[in-house]
């Protein structure tokens, strides 16, 4: 008997899809899934990609009480579109203090921008989640460089990991899926913040926390009070998320760039992130 898994591996398929004619969903299997998936049963029929064509034999005896099922399309040149389509990933919290004590309570919403085709289910109990856009009449669902959305929210609708945008490209139609990993507390905001600093007054050191909607290469300078620039702290490049424990915001030590410690008083720190600039106020009191 066949699993998802051992049947992938045999007819060397990237995905195996199977249909709930009761509940009326798909259910999807790729490499990446832990354990061996569904079973595969006799006399039902699965949505299979192969990467390459050619006949696949099966060793048995054949069925003689079922009606023949319609054959699969014959295998015609490369397309930009598919019409089966899974989007797969794990959640990860190894970087998070957040438990997950019951992760039925994570829902994952995809979303194709282009088409507004939306898909939500829970994530399973070791993280791990499929999604399945299919057509069962064959029309696209996908294409070369559509823009996929993935968010997944708490019981309470609190975003707890995205919205993550991905685009698809030849390479996953090619496979009839994409994977996307996700972690909690990686949260992307709609628009870009510099925050107030911490602590504040402060000596000799402090932290200053912001937010990027985008991955942008990023700056912080700081002013003393008759508006020179004493501190240049290049952070560079940052991926899209808010940046506010004291691992991962803007640290100064206090120091200007000679090395020396800066005297009580009124400074000024901006942020520049692409086209994002952004200014306050912290005071250092000796």
């Amino acid at each position: 008997s066949f699993t998802a898994r051992s049947f992938a591996d045999y007819i060397e398929a990237s995905i195996v899809i199977k249909y709930d004619i009761e509940s009326g969903k798909f259910s999807g299997f790729t490499p990446f899934i832990s354990g061996d998936g569904f079973a595969i049963e006799g006399g039902q029929g699965y949505i299979v990609n192969r990467l390459k064509a050619g006949v696949v034999s099966f060793k048995g005896s054949a069925w003689t009480n079922e009606t023949p099922a319609n054959a699969a399309p014959p295998a015609s040149a490369k397309s930009n579109s598919e019409w089966a389509f899974i989007v797969s990933g794990r959640l990860d919290i190894s970087s998070s203090h957040l438990m997950m004590a019951n992760s039925k309570s994570y829902t994952l919403t995809a979303k194709n921008l282009r088409t507004n085709a939306t898909l939500i289910q829970k994530v399973s109990e070791d993280g791990s989640f499929v999604s399945v856009f299919a057509d069962l009449n064959r029309n696209p669902v996908v294409q070369d460089g559509d823009i996929l959305e993935i968010v997944i929210k708490d019981a309470n609708e609190k975003v707890v990991s995205g919205p993550i945008k991905s685009q698809i490209n030849i390479g996953h139609i090619d496979k009839a899926y994409i994977h996307i990993p996700m972690s909690i507390g990686h949260i992307i905001p709609k628009n870009n913040l510099l925050m107030q600093n911490y602590p504040n007054p402060f000596n000799p050191e402090t932290w200053i926390p912001y937010q990027l909607s985008k991955s942008s290469d990023v700056n912080i300078m700081i002013y003393d009070a008759s508006g020179k620039m004493i501190r240049k702290l290049s952070l560079g490049q940052r991926e899209a998320g808010i940046y506010v424990d004291k691992n991962n915001s803007a640290y100064w030590d206090g120091k200007n760039d000679t090395g020396e410690l800066v005297a009580s008083g009124v400074y000024f720190y901006t942020i520049q992130a692409g086209s994002f600039m952004s200014t306050r106020k912290m005071i250092v009191l000796k």
